[in-house]
Formats: C-alpha cells, sequence, structure tokens
C-alpha cells in the first residue's frame, strides 16, 4: 500500500545561504532547517517549547522552511524526526469533509440534501438534517452524544443507536461541536460510496495528493513501520498506529500521518488534484461560529483567510494552520499532548509581524491595582475617530475604563466580519434584554498602577465564550490578547444588543 521501509536521502542546501527547500522524492529523517529564516523559527519553537515531544513543519509558498522533530518519539529515547507517525485527532475532520464533497463533486450526493435520503429508517426528527449542517455542527445533535472510542458496534448498528438520541436543537438553529456529526459524516461517505471510509480515503484524497505514509490508526503498515511515536503520558506504551478505533472514532479522528504529508495534503488541497475549485472553497465557507467544512476560518489583521483546526486525544495535541493567500503552512503534531499551540503561536510571531495596538487603562474608580478587575452594570461602548485610528471605548457613564486604538482599513474590517459571524451565530440566543457588558481586565504584569497606557494588544471576536471544564457562555465575546504571549489581557462578554451596538460603533 505504501513504502515504508525505503528512505531516501533529500539533498538539501542550508546552511547560511538563505535556500529554502522542498521535499522531493523520498523522505528522509534529517532535519530540514532552511537558510537564516529556518533557523530563527527552530529557536523560536525551542525557547517556546524547550520541553516538546513532536515533529513540526513550517513552509511557505511550497517551500519547506523548517520540518525537524523535538524530544523523543517513545520511550527507548528514539528521536521524533519529520518521518515519524503522530494522530491527527480532530484534524482529520477536514479529511472527512473532504471526502465528502468529493462526492459532491462526483454528484454521488447532494451537500444540501437531508441525510434521510441516504440513511435508511432516519427517525423524523432527523430526517431532514443536511449534510452541510453535519460538515459544519449545526444538525442540532449534542456535543454529549457519543459512544466509546472502542466501542465494538458496527455502522448499522451505531447509526441506530446515535439516530435514536434526542436532538438538542433544532437543524440549522445553532453551532454545537459535536463529534459525532463527523462519524455520521464517515458513515454517509461508506453509504454512498459502497466502500469502506478508509478505502475511500486512500484512493480519492491520499493517492492524489501523494502521500507516502498516512492512513489510519490499526492500518497494519503504519503499526510496521517502526516509525510510529508513542502517546506521551496517558495511555503510555500506545503508539499512533495502534489505538482503539470503532465508530465511536471513525470520522472524527484517527488519521496517522508525518509533517511532511501534511505538507503534500496542503499542496494537494490548494491545486486541482482532489478538489476543484467549487468544491474546495466550500471547505472554508463558514456558518457558524467561524465553523466552515472541517475548518475554522478567521480574517487576519492583513485582511487575509487563516484556516486552522487542532486536535487532541489521550497523549497527542496537534495543530494545523494554514493562511491561504499568503501561502503559509504551520503543523504542530505532538506525543506529549502539550506544547502545539505555544509552538504555532511561535511561528507566527517570526513569519508574521506581530500586531501591536495601543491600550490605556484606567481602573481607579473600579477597584483595579495591578489585579484582576471585573465590571458590568452600565457599561456601553463608544468610538471617536482620530487620524488613521478609531478609538474604541468601553464606557460607564464619564468614565473610560479601557481604550483601545483600532487602525482602520484592513483591520477594522477585520473586526466588522468577526462580529457579523458571531451575530449570526447568536441570533437563535438572543435574550431580547437591552445591551448588557461584563468585562474582565487582567492588569498584573502590564503596570503598577491602576492607569497605564501600554502597546501590547491583539482584539479578536468570537462567537461564545468558552471557560473551564468545557462551560459554554453563549455571548459574543471581544478577546484582548498580549501580542508577546497570546494570553489573554481581557476580554468583554456581550449579549446581542450589546454586539449590534460595538458592530454600529465599528462601522461609522
Amino acid at each position: 500500500m505504501r513504502a515504508t521501509a525505503l528512505v531516501l536521502v533529500l539533498a538539501l542546501l542550508l546552511a547560511g545561504h538563505g535556500v529554502e527547500a522542498v521535499a522531493k522524492k523520498g523522505d528522509s529523517d534529517e532535519p530540514i532547517v532552511a537558510g537564516k529564516l529556518g533557523k530563527q523559527l527552530d529557536a523560536a519553537i525551542e525557547e517556546a517549547a524547550p520541553e516538546m515531544w513532536g515533529s513540526v513543519l513550517v513552509a511557505r509558498k511550497g517551500k519547506i522552511l523548517l520540518a525537524r522533530g523535538y524530544g523523543n518519539a517513545d520511550y527507548a529515547s528514539a528521536p521524533n524526526t519529520p518521518r515519524t507517525l503522530h494522530e491527527l485527532a480532530s484534524i482529520s475532520k477536514q479529511v472527512t469533509a473532504t471526502a465528502v464533497l468529493h462526492l459532491v463533486q462526483r454528484k454521488k450526493l447532494k451537500l444540501d440534501a437531508p441525510i434521510g435520503k441516504y440513511f435508511k429508517k432516519t427517525p423524523g426528527d432527523k430526517e431532514d438534517i443536511t449534510v452541510r449542517q453535519l460538515l459544519t455542527h449545526t444538525s442540532g445533535i449534542s456535543g454529549n452524544v457519543g459512544v466509546p472510542y472502542d466501542s465494538p458496534l458496527d455502522r448499522k448498528s451505531y447509526l441506530r443507536e446515535i439516530l435514536a438520541k434526542p436532538l438538542a436543537t433544532q437543524p440549522g438553529e445553532r453551532f454545537e461541536y459535536a463529534n459525532v456529526n463527523y462519524a455520521l459524516a464517515a458513515a454517509l461517505v461508506e453509504e454512498v460510496s459502497k466502500k469502506s471510509f478508509e478505502a475511500y480515503c486512500e484512493k480519492h484524497l491520499f493517492k492524489p495528493a501523494g502521500c507516502k505514509d498516512t492512513g489510519f490508526i490499526q492500518d497494519k503498515d503504519l503499526e510496521k513501520s517502526g516509525r510510529a511515536s508513542s502517546r506521551k503520558g496517558a495511555a503510555r506504551g500506545k503508539t499512533a498506529a495502534d489505538w482503539h478505533y470503532g465508530w465511536g472514532y471513525r470520522g472524527m479522528g484517527g488519521v496517522v500521518a508525518t509533517v511532511l504529508d501534511v505538507h503534500r495534503w496542503d499542496r494537494a488541497l490548494r491545486s486541482k488534484d482532489v478538489l476543484k475549485d467549487e468544491f474546495k472553497d466550500l471547505l472554508y465557507e463558514p456558518v457558524m461560529n467561524f465553523y466552515a467544512c472541517g475548518w475554522k476560518v478567521n480574517v487576519t489583521d492583513r485582511g487575509t483567510r487563516k484556516v486552522h483546526h487542532s486536535g487532541g486525544v489521550q497523549g497527542y495535541g496537534a495543530n494545523l494552520v494554514r493562511y491561504l493567500e499568503d501561502d503559509v503552512l504551520i503543523v504542530a503534531l505532538s506525543n506529549d499532548g502539550k506544547h502545539a499551540f505555544d509552538v504555532t503561536r511561535a511561528v507566527e510571531r517570526v513569519l508574521f509581524e506581530p500586531v501591536s495596538l495601543k491600550v490605556s487603562i484606567d481602573v481607579r474608580k473600579f477597584g483595579g491595582g495591578g489585579k484582576t478587575v471585573r465590571m458590568s452594570d452600565g457599561m456601553a461602548w463608544a468610538a471617536k475617530r482620530k487620524g488613521k485610528v478609531a478609538l474604541l471605548r468601553l464606557t460607564k457613564g464619564k468614565e473610560t475604563p479601557l481604550e483601545v486604538e483600532i487602525p482602520r482599513g484592513t483591520y477594522a474590517k477585520k473586526l466588522v466580519q468577526e462580529l457579523e459571524q458571531s451575530i449570526a451565530s447568536r441570533e437563535a440566543d438572543d435574550d431580547g434584554q437591552p445591551a448588557k457588558l461584563d468585562a474582565e481586565l487582567h492588569l498584573r504584569g502590564y503596570g503598577p498602577a491602576a492607569t497605564f497606557s501600554h502597546e501590547f494588544g491583539m482584539v479578536d471576536i468570537e462567537a461564545e465564550f468558552r471557560a473551564g471544564q468545557g462551560q459554554i457562555d453563549r455571548r459574543v465575546t471581544l478577546i484582548l490578547r498580549d501580542s508577546r504571549s497570546g494570553g489573554w489581557a481581557g476580554f468583554v462578554k456581550m449579549n446581542l444588543a450589546s454586539a449590534k451596538q460595538l458592530l454600529g460603533v465599528l462601522k461609522k
């Protein structure tokens, strides 16, 4: 099925000449660190995640700048390399979504057709769920529904059990991330293609993409390769290719790959090797909560699109980020269950000039003084133009505890797009109440007093606030991030009335 024993050494011209490397005929365990930029990326990763176990690849315009392993692939101290196999966990969802869209491209199914057309004996409350709603987590199925990863249920039994569960909301009404959506999508691939989900992906996705070492958990070739990483911590001793894989995990996770193959996958999605343009565009068309088909889609401060997805499962953590117009790929696959986000942020700071917004804070009348400050009751948004920036203000009466200078142009447009998407995502949760804001600022480390100005912020807007232990506050949230660490310096939670008020302010 794939050559796993043959190792061809890449001919690379590196070391100080600024040469950017690209994987050619064969893959090597040797690291790729291309020129000055490659060294900067490597140093940034080492500083951000010195204890990381995993493999990282960074590419720009198709050329690999960095591809190397960090830490160990197993407990016998075998090192991670660019050819080490890692599990992608929920990043696998993009593969499932692409398989479904490939069937749409072949006119084997329709994206907006009801699943009742394809699954026999679908209960009445679910027969009108569309294929698109499965892929965008808007089916109404609860995120708490599912069976264990190692469940012995066959496809028909799984469908019968899952489809018997009550819906959390009406289809199309609300976004709720539910792994089951993607198991149903994988089952749909099998129902329509009359092939196993894995066989369909192998033939129509991985092979055209030129992937050499990509498959699924329990793939015998991958298990025998000797290159599957072990899970550090949880499930110790189990490898990327040797773990639970039943209908409780199929479609939502389970893809196993190297960072070099993820690079090939990226190039295939940028070409017409797997999907034609009109179907490829559907992958990146968000419906609610910035979620499209297996990808989360955000607009950068440069006005370009950032499509990304993360994954985490016992012992593994992964993050895949693609900048479409910038043609940049960042993939961090860890077998320590941590550090993937630390790596991604470190790489982004090297490749892109960090945004730094001037933030002025005065919380003397709100109990400030180097601590966390919480504010609500009577808070409102206001703005004032000042040359090429808009002064976005959080106010209470005559007081302005927070003011952020927002550059007009692409950055302001980014916030408007994020607000519009967030408002559309929260329409079902409209409480009809007057404008209400809850703000929380984390001042420790930014100044000794309760009033100061500092250039450290980035502003993002999310459709909901995710607290610890899976708790979700369904209010639009403006997040003030520290551009140095990526951590939160504060946030403002808004009901729909407040979010619409802010939208009006930013559009002026």
